[in-house]
Order: C-alpha cells, then structure tokens, then sequence
C-alpha cells in the first residue's frame, strides 16, 4: 500500500482548508489595521496642518504688531522732531531727518559728550584741538569726534566726542568747570550728550534754577538726578591773627617774665611812656 486512504486524503484536505480560511482570515484583519492607521495618518496631518496655519498665522500676527508699534514710535518721534524743526527753521522733513530721528531713539549716549564753544575754523585739526581741551583737563582717554549741526557761518557748531568708557565722560564732565580757569578755554564747556528731548527737560530746568536762584540769592542752587536742588551758602569766615606784642620793649618784658627774670625799670618806662602817648593820640582823634 504505497497511497493513503480516503479518510486520510480527506482529513487532508480539511486541515489545508483550514489553514487557508486562517490565513484569509488573518490578512483580513491586517487590512483593516491597514485602514486604520491610514486613516489616523490622515488625521494627524490634517492636526498638522491646522497646527502649522496656526502658527503662521499667530507669525503674521506678530509682525503686524511690531510693525504697527515702530510705525507708532517714528511717527510719534518724527512729529515731536517736525514740530521742533518748524519752530526752528521751517524746513521740511527730509530722509537725513528722519534717520537721526531713528538714530536718536536707539543710541547709547552713555559714551558720548559734546564740546560747545570750541572754534571752529577752515580746514581745522578736529583731534587737536579736543585733544588740547582733554589735555588741559589732566586727561588723555581714546575718542573720535566730530562736528555736528548745520554750518550758518556765525557760529561755531558742537563737536560730538565717542568715548570707549563712561567713566571717561564722568571725570571729564566732572573737571570741566576748570575750563573757566584757562583764558583760551574760558568760552568752552562740556556737556552730556542727551536727546532732543531730554534736552528741552534740561532747558526747563536751568530756568526753573535761574528763577529760584533770583527769588533765594541767600541759597546756592544746582541739578541733580532730574531735579533743582538748593542749599544755604557757605559764609567765608576770614582766618582770625592773634595779636603779637604792642612794642619791642613789651616783648622783651614777656621774654623775661617767662624765662623768670628781673625786669629792668627802664623797660617799664619805656612801655608806660608809649602807652601815654597812644591813649594821648586816641583822646585827641576822637576830640576831632
């Protein structure tokens, strides 16, 4: 009996159709896992997508922000600027103008100092001459100046100085008043390189300090911190000499005393006779 029976083929058979209605079975189930993640990757993208115009728009959204907030500021900036430069001149803005605007807002000043009263002539050695100033200061710091301002031919235009530390401007600011003690530097001053508005808020002040300092001549009146400051005047008291002997006979006399000696009767005389004399001559002045 080299073949099987029947019953043999037929269990057979059965097995290898069970096994291929598992086999369907189990791809069925992988295609509907299939399915399912895909429809979960479309929905993922889709929360990707709504995620990402989110963030572009809230982008957009910030950039319109920032722009609308620099446009406020120069426009604001510009129209302070305009107002002053229609009271001064009456020119028009221009692009120049409006880049010193923007410059005005974002430097730090905290390096910088100006010179006012510095000559200004023809074909001059700007370094020099600022230098001479330092100079005359007691001091020698690293800088780069410039004149800045509009060149009318009466006047002499300030002279911008950048300094590398502020400790340079605080001690050159703090011995400019020495100037005035040089006769070549006694129409040059120095002073803090502040803006435009910031320099209306000084002016206000210095009249504010030359009003109090007519109504209270008795007080001395200063700036500091923003603010007019006062205090009462140091009164000069003059240094007080004590009084030496009268003649060379009543020093003689306070000699001996000292030293415990007789004192000749002749000195007493003397220093009596000179006595009479003064009291004598104060009578007779006072008598005319």
């Amino acid at each position: 009996e080299k073949g099987g029976t029947k019953s043999d083929l037929s269990a057979f058979l059965f097995d290898v159709v069970n096994s291929t209605l598992d086999c369907v079975r189990v791809l069925k189930s992988g295609c509907l896992e299939v399915d399912a993640l895909k429809s979960e990757a479309k929905s993922a993208y889709k929360d990707l997508a709504e995620i990402q115009q989110e963030l572009l728009t809230s982008k957009r959204e910030q950039i319109d922000m920032f722009q609308t907030g620099v446009q406020e500021t120069l426009k604001n900036e510009i129209k302070t600027y305009s107002d002053a430069v229609k009271k001064s001149c009456g020119d028009s803005l221009t692009l120049k103008k409006i880049k010193t605007v923007v410059k005005d807002v974002v430097e730090d000043r905290s390096k910088n100092l100006m010179i006012f009263g510095l000559g200004e002539v023809e074909g001059e050695n700007l370094n020099s001459e600022v230098e001479n100033v330092f100079t005359t200061l007691g001091e020698k710091p690293k800088f780069e100046a410039e004149r800045v301002g509009i060149v009318d031919g009466i006047k002499c235009r300030a002279v911008k100085v950048v300094l590398r530390s502020r400790s340079s401007v605080f001690d050159l600011l703090k011995k400019s008043k020495d100037l005035k003690n040089h006769k070549k530097m006694e129409k040059v001053f120095l002073q803090p390189d502040r803006t435009f508005e910031e320099r209306l808020q000084h002016r206000k002040l210095v009249s504010e300090l030359k009003h109090s300092a007519e109504e209270m001549p008795a007080n001395r009146f200063f700036i500091r911190k923003g603010k007019v400051c006062s205090e009462p005047k140091r009164q000069v008291v003059p240094p007080t000499t004590p009084k030496g002997p009268r003649s060379p006979s009543e020093a003689v006399i306070m000699r001996l005393k000292a030293a415990g000696k007789p004192i000749p009767p002749e000195l007493y005389n003397r220093s009596s006779r000179r006595t009479k004399q003064k009291s004598s001559s104060e009578e007779s002045d006072s008598e005319y």
